[in-house]
């Protein structure tokens, strides 16, 4: 495969053989090896793709180097991400002195060697000082399955991501005893700051929503509200393209720490923000994104704000109508146990098995048994299976009180993003272009080239998503900075 060059020169990517999916995204690994290719140290490389512990695929790239010092993991990240998008980025780099050879002089692939990542220690005190950097260490090893981690490396920069983030959460709370909220990794992203975080006496910390993303800067606030399953890990890519000046907050769905049933109407939902935000920020002006469903859940926060005579600026991304959730109107929480969620997992199996070829299902079916054997083994996979089960519990809730949601006009500004490449069959109406409608005078919808909400918050979609929101935000009259409240 080739593709042409601004410059008119055709540039090789690879045998379009060597094309892998990775987290929804379809990525071709000669397209990654051409750009390590053009880096003055690189004198060879090979990308493939490769299961860590977890089951979950990443992609890792193996490095023969020219004569002299090799470049760092950061020199290489930083030099990639100006070449190709972020999921293109490999999580992992292995320096080797040579390539395996195949018998016709190729690259040998799988005689390549395990996963094992060659972080560089180049930060002064980058080794553990005291026992709970020296446990924080083993554990991050443990996840992100690297050798010589210091203590001020960021996890997202060693290919840390949600999973691995849940993974390292689970096994905190077995070792120090303390359970910690999986936005923490935004405040405290490196060992030196979590053992910080984990060493500070009696401290347990109380759920709550409202989690600082961006904490810095004098703009007006922007909340931002996920979808199902209630993360708000995945506006991390966002809040930090709106720069160092936008302050950032995420709203968690209640239910995700297992102690607290979660909501199962909007305006709950809705209310519950509205109270954490206000303490936080007693008086407007506000601004409110929500992605998805979380698109209804803002909205119905911006509505309650106007009524209590708050100014607010709102933006939804790729939101539906929730005439289009009518189908989760009328379903049963989730209510039952763990061994019950987990047979409801095997039985939704079988469905897909109907849609697949026979000779398919075999497969199908040893990876279940596999992803079944290894939860049965390991405490470790338990408390990821439990962790499972409370987000299939927030998803369910949420699905049935947006399904529930009546939608009333709302008098303020709206902004509706849009995934315009998303596949919607012909039997389904495309509620997503109601908003604008829905909105006062000055609304406006904006469409992006991406094929669903999640990549409207990754690259390369989410630059032209933070340029829109940007751009509305600067038009807005109500855009102005306002007092905070000192405790959250």
């Amino acid at each position: 495969m080739a593709r042409y060059r601004p410059d008119g020169r055709i540039v090789h990517l690879g045998r379009s053989d060597h094309q892998v999916k990775i987290r929804g995204y379809r990525i071709e690994l000669g397209e990654i090896e051409t750009a390590l290719s053009r880096h003055h140290a690189v004198r060879q490389a090979a990308v493939i793709a490769r299961e860590d512990r977890q089951g979950a695929k990443q992609l890792v790239a193996y490095l023969v180097c020219q004569e002299g010092s090799a470049p760092s993991q950061q020199e290489l990240r930083l030099f990639l991400r100006s070449e190709i998008p972020d999921y293109m980025v490999p999580s992992l780099f292995i320096f080797l002195k040579a390539m395996p050879l195949t018998a016709n002089n190729k690259v040998d692939r799988k005689a390549l060697p395990s996963a094992v990542s060659s972080v560089s220690d180049e930060l002064v005190h980058s080794r553990p000082r005291d026992r709970a950097e020296v446990q924080l260490t083993a554990l991050w090893q443990q996840v992100l399955e690297a050798k010589n981690i210091g203590i001020h490396d960021n996890f997202f920069d060693l290919g840390g991501h949600s999973l691995k983030a849940a993974h390292l959460f689970f096994l905190l709370e077995k070792v120090f005893g303390k359970r910690l909220p999986l936005a923490t990794l935004f405040q405290a992203p490196t060992i030196a700051e979590l053992a910080s975080v984990l060493s500070q006496e009696d401290w347990t910390p109380p759920w709550q929503s409202l989690v600082a993303i961006q904490p810095n800067g004098a703009a007006v606030p922007i909340f931002m509200v996920p979808g199902v399953g209630g993360n708000i890990l995945v506006f991390a890519q966002l809040a930090k393209l709106l720069g160092p000046t936008q302050p950032s907050y995420g709203l968690q769905a209640r239910g995700l720490d297992g102690k607290e049933a979660p909501f199962t109407s909007v305006p709950e939902m809705a209310n519950h923000y509205v109270a954490q935000i206000r303490r936080f920020r007693p008086n407007g002006p506000y601004t409110v994104l929500g992605g998805c469903t979380g698109g209804l859940i803002a909205y119905e926060m911006a509505q309650q704000l106007v009524g209590q005579g708050q100014a607010v600026t709102l933006v939804v991304m790729d939101t539906w109508h929730p005439s289009t959730y009518r189908p989760h109107r009328y379903k049963l929480p989730m209510t039952f146990g763990l061994p019950l969620f987990l047979l409801w997992r095997i039985l939704r199996t079988i469905p897909k098995l109907a849609r697949l070829p026979v000779k398919d299902w075999a497969s199908v079916l040893q990876h279940r048994y596999k992803r079944l054997m290894s939860l049965s083994q390991t405490n470790a996979a338990n408390d990821e299976l439990f962790a499972e089960f409370q987000v299939e519990q927030v998803t369910r809730a949420t699905l049935q009180a947006v399904a529930r949601y009546d939608v009333r006009k709302y008098p303020g500004h709206v902004l509706n993003i849009m995934a315009s490449k998303r596949y919607v069959a012909q039997s389904v109406t495309d509620t997503r272009h109601v908003w604008q409608n829905f909105g006062g005078e000055g609304s406006r919808t904006v469409q992006v080239a991406a094929s669903n909400s999640g990549q409207l918050l990754v690259t390369p979609h989410v630059e032209e998503v933070t340029k829109h929101l940007q751009t509305f935000l600067g038009e807005d009259t109500h855009n102005e900075p306002a007092p905070l409240a000192n405790v959250i």
